[in-house]
């Protein structure tokens, strides 16, 4: 009988880490790197969405008349960075980053954003991203030459 219950308990304590291992992990919240995360599209119509191209003019106008006020008319953001850089971007990151605050994809803090956002088409949307990716990247958000750090930034002053 005592043999009985060594074998036993030899064989639970043998075993019990392959149970513990074997158990399925732990749920977790879906999040961007999903499949059906509802940003991710097909390589395809992403290769697409790369070839459109929009109309700067058009683009600059509804820039200056929306976006300036808070994005500045260079598209240097706020320097707290409570308002992000437009300028120096590029046209497809623009592009899908308005696509999805307008289509309620992705959440936006200021919700001022997603109102203004909402009221333009997709040919808008290409058109003010044409405009916004032609600006140049403000003076003072390029590093310095051997630095890993924006112009200004960590001096003491």
């Amino acid at each position: 009988m005592m043999k009985t219950i060594q074998l036993g308990v030899a064989v639970l304590i043998a075993l019990f880490p392959t149970f513990v291992v074997a158990q399925a992990p732990a749920e977790r919240k879906a999040g961007i790197e999903v499949r059906d995360y509802p940003g991710n599209t097909a390589l395809a119509e992403r290769g697409e969405a790369l070839k459109l191209k929009g109309n700067v003019r058009a683009g600059q106008a509804a820039y200056e008349e929306y976006c300036a006020a808070c994005h500045l008319p260079t598209g240097g953001g706020n320097p707290d960075d409570s308002i992000p850089q437009l300028a120096g971007q590029h046209h497809a990151y623009l592009l899908r980053q308005m696509t999805d605050i307008r289509d309620g994809k992705r959440a936006n803090f200021h919700a001022d954003m997603v109102k203004v956002a909402r009221n333009y088409n997709h040919d808008q949307l290409l058109a003010i991203a044409a405009y916004m990716a032609s600006l140049n990247t403000p003076t003072s958000m390029l590093m310095t030459k051997g630095s890993m750090c924006k112009t200004g930034s960590g001096r003491k002053g």
